[in-house]
């Protein structure tokens, strides 16, 4: 598993670089250490490059990067021999590969595809304990059928909604882009040149 723990390590150093390119919060600071001039109100194109909002392009690459990669290392893993720790990155591939770009660029559209998936999960133990109780039991192999049958269906529901949610991160980050940059929040200074403080700006 030595692999797999050298690309974990990769990407808990890339993602936080990742997030913070969105938060960069420096032109306020500047903005605001500015010298006071009298009758001055800074105009919103005062500061080019003030707002940074997430790529579509690194949400993609972090949502689908993690989702494959975990999955592959693991399913490299289980056709050599089959253990635990294998079957562990394919299900954290699976089941929180694809929210990851969603947390970098801020959306909360991540919840509602771990919902789904956790809906795929319980699925999918309600399969497998059915499925080891008719084992242990040594009952017919209906009861045992329908466990199976459980878990490929709990399996179906994971693997179908990690790959629409990583379809789908780039056009949601575009959509919550568009949503950002209508509405901007800017430091002014009053006429007066004694106060300073915020405005927004509001683009229909």
């Amino acid at each position: 598993m030595r692999t797999a723990t050298c690309f974990l390590c990769a990407l808990t150093a890339l993602l936080p670089r990742a997030m913070a390119a969105q938060l960069d919060t420096a032109w306020v600071d500047r903005a605001l250490a500015a010298p006071v001039q009298s009758g001055s109100v800074l105009r919103a194109d005062s500061e080019p490059g003030r707002l940074r909002l997430p790529s579509e392009g690194t949400a993609l690459a972090l949502s689908a990067g993690t989702t494959l990669g975990l999955v592959g290392l693991g399913a490299i893993d289980l056709h050599g021999s089959a253990n635990a720790q294998s079957s562990l990155l394919v299900f954290t591939g699976l089941y929180l590969g694809p929210a990851v770009g969603y947390w970098y660029a801020g959306s909360s559209r991540w919840k509602s595809g771990l919902v789904i998936r956790s809906v795929g999960l319980g699925i999918g133990a309600a399969g497998f304990a059915l499925w080891s109780s008719s084992d242990l039991l040594g009952s017919n192999s209906v009861k045992g059928d329908s466990g199976a049958l459980l878990m490929f269906a709990g399996a179906i529901v994971i693997a179908a909604d990690a790959i629409h949610d990583c379809a789908k991160v780039a056009s949601v980050v575009r959509e919550e882009n568009e949503a950002r940059s209508r509405v901007q929040v800017l430091p002014m200074i009053a006429p007066d040149g004694r106060h300073v403080g915020l405005g927004a700006r509001i683009t229909f």
